[in-house]
């Protein structure tokens, strides 16, 4: 199963057969600048559906093109953000968002500091942006845990180069204004996980408003969300 993008920005599927697939990602220049076109991210996505393939051909090929992607950290960090960022209805679309987010938090997981600091300015604004929209965007709780493991490792480069990411900041302390109700469950446990994967980049930020946020944790124990006090 290979994935497309549509103009109606949703994941949608088609199959090829093992020599098609080759073909298709040997033959086609992915455009490794700061921008990927709709066609480059297409391309992108139809290898991460390959990754998943039963087809031991297809897999192994699929691999060997990430790794050659791998190459550009700024790029590929963005264009799998893009990809994580669609909308899917089904099971085989769902798989291909979680491989994305899968795979980015390896490949930040793995690449040091230099690599980080080697994106331009502009791109590595535009991943964090895109990073904090998906996390705010998305209603699958599975999902957002994902992303929120994928902020995380962006969040360690950003900390290990000294930078500033004050959107996060803002990001992190809007948990104390959502009502906690039952229709706001997902968003709640996943600003509560951000806070605690990332409390010691938030420090200081967390710890100015430390009354505020003890009141609100308070309030998620009086509450009847089990799920919520674990967390």
């Amino acid at each position: 199963l290979l994935t497309l993008l549509t103009k109606n920005n949703k994941i949608t599927l088609c199959s090829l057969a093992p020599k098609q697939f080759n073909y298709l990602i040997s033959n086609q220049k992915i455009n490794l600048f700061n921008q990927m076109s709709s066609e480059d991210i297409s391309l992108v996505s139809k290898i991460l559906a390959g990754v998943n393939s039963t087809d031991a051909t297809i897999r192994t090929e699929a691999a060997k093109k990430l790794g050659e992607l791998r190459q550009n950290l700024g790029a590929i960090s963005f264009c799998l953000l893009q990809i994580s960022s669609l909308q899917a209805t089904t099971p085989e679309e769902v798989t291909v968002k979680t491989t994305a987010l899968v795979i980015l938090r390896k490949i930040l997981d793995l690449e040091g500091e230099e690599k980080w600091k080697a994106i331009d300015n502009n791109l590595k604004e535009q991943i964090k942006k895109k990073a904090l929209e998906a996390f705010v965007n998305e209603k699958d709780l599975n999902q957002k845990g994902k992303i929120c493991d994928v902020l995380t490792q962006i969040i360690d480069k950003v900390s290990d180069c000294d930078e500033q990411w004050d959107d996060l900041q803002k990001l992190a302390l809007t948990i104390l204004t959502i009502n906690i109700e039952e229709n706001n469950l997902v968003q709640i446990d996943s600003l509560l996980k951000l806070m605690k994967d990332a409390t010691g980049f938030l420090y200081d930020e967390l710890f100015k408003n430390i009354k505020q946020i003890l009141m609100y944790l308070e309030n998620i124990f009086k509450s009847s969300f089990t799920k919520l006090k674990v967390s």
